[in-house]
């Protein structure tokens, strides 16, 4: 199995969120809760990064202790030997 990931020190997220942001369209809502950020996007990218891992037998996850405390993004593979 291969796994790989990728840690950032940004808004971090709520166990709530954590239940969003794989859906499709699902963003984690800032505005109001002092998350202010002007970030743009479709809520499409981790979706559809969860489709293509799991196409491959993969499994991908993010865990955060939450606001402010950044973010991180795993998925892990198999590998095939050939």
């Amino acid at each position: 199995m291969f796994k790989h990931s990728i840690r950032d020190n940004g808004i971090g997220f709520s166990r709530d969120d954590q239940n969003k942001i794989f859906k499709q369209f699902g963003k984690i809502e800032r505005y109001g809760k002092g998350w202010d950020i002007g970030i743009e996007g479709t809520g499409m990218g981790l979706y559809t990064s969860k489709k293509i891992v799991k196409m491959h037998g993969g499994k991908i996850w993010a865990e955060s202790e939450g606001k402010n405390k950044g973010s991180e993004f795993c998925f892990s593979l198999p590998i095939s030997k050939k």
